[in-house]
């Protein structure tokens, strides 16, 4: 192989790395056959340079030992040794090339395998996505749930102490329920709200923790509402990966019939260069009935 072919072997695995709608598959075939032609290139040109340079030294020995037959002896040994010199390291360069070759092809590879198409970075885009929005609806409903659990509690605790005769045991112990059940309440409060506006949501008017129930009631709306945002957001977020999924689909389903479309034009590329009784052999196989068929008629495909 020349250096233009060398050139040309180059520029065809560029131009298999650079279509887009080679495979994977593709660009590994395109590299492998292509560095199996670049390297004996290579390794039949570098003797050309050995020589070249042991041709050098030869010269300059022979110009240098002209006065003297010793002198020209003794050179002769230092120039033989400087060959023998060269011819081991071009085999070390050979080797150094090759494995050099070997690890880059290699490296290559790994790389193109592992690499995602971008239907399987959209699909793993998506999915964390879903999973991130499907956190923050647990989050929602958890607060909401909270806030309704909780005051449910401090209604039942009231409606007890109500029931209760004012300084016995049992009313001081509903008054102690009242009181826990309402700081559960403002605990379950949204966790914007300022200090002044948890404050306005109670006083102690009755001697124990009064909640304001409108109030109460406009920030479960809020919640309520958050939670319905993020239910919407969740679905969509499903949709997404649904719609990912799907693309990812069609991408390898494209790529098998590719695949397919290749084995078959190869199937058929080697149907034409069957004789007439393979031919009516294939035939027989899918069941057709050859016995008709002459060999002056399959001349003729």
């Amino acid at each position: 192989m020349g250096i233009g072919q060398a050139f040309s072997t180059v520029k065809g695995i560029m131009d298999v790395f650079n279509d887009s709608e080679a495979t994977t598959g593709d660009k590994i075939m395109a590299l492998v056959s292509g560095v199996g032609m670049l390297i004996p290139a290579a390794l039949a040109i570098a003797p050309a340079f050995s020589k070249a340079s042991v041709s050098a030294t030869l010269f300059g020995a022979s110009a240098t030992t002209s006065s003297a037959a010793a002198a020209t002896a003794v050179t002769g040994v230092g120039t033989a040794a400087t060959a023998a010199g060269g011819a081991m390291s071009l085999a070390m360069w050979q080797v150094t090339l090759i494995v050099a070759a070997i690890a880059a092809v290699v490296g290559i590879i790994a790389f193109l395998v592992t690499q995602e198409s971008a239907a399987e970075k959209a699909l793993g885009n998506a999915r964390k996505a879903s999973e991130e929005l499907e956190e923050s609806l647990n989050e929602a409903k958890e607060a909401a749930d909270g806030l309704r659990t909780s005051f449910e509690g401090y209604e039942t605790a009231v409606e007890k102490l109500e029931n209760c005769t004012k300084g016995t045991k049992e009313w001081k112990e509903a008054l102690a329920e009242v009181n826990r059940t309402a700081l559960e309440v403002i605990d379950n409060l949204p966790s914007d709200l300022s200090a002044d506006e948890i404050r306005s949501l109670y006083n102690r008017d009755k001697g124990y923790i009064e909640l304001d129930e409108e109030k109460i009631a406009e920030y479960q709306g809020r919640l309520d509402a958050t939670v319905s945002a993020a239910e919407f957001a969740n679905s969509f977020g499903k949709i997404e990966v649904s719609l990912a999924e799907a693309e990812l689909q069609i991408e390898q389903f494209a790529d098998e019939l590719s695949i397919a479309g290749s084995d078959l034009s190869k199937e058929l590329d080697n149907l034409t260069n069957l004789t007439n009784d393979e031919f009516k052999a294939a035939l027989e196989k899918l069941g057709v009935d050859v016995s008709e068929l002459s060999n002056e008629t399959l001349d003729k495909y």
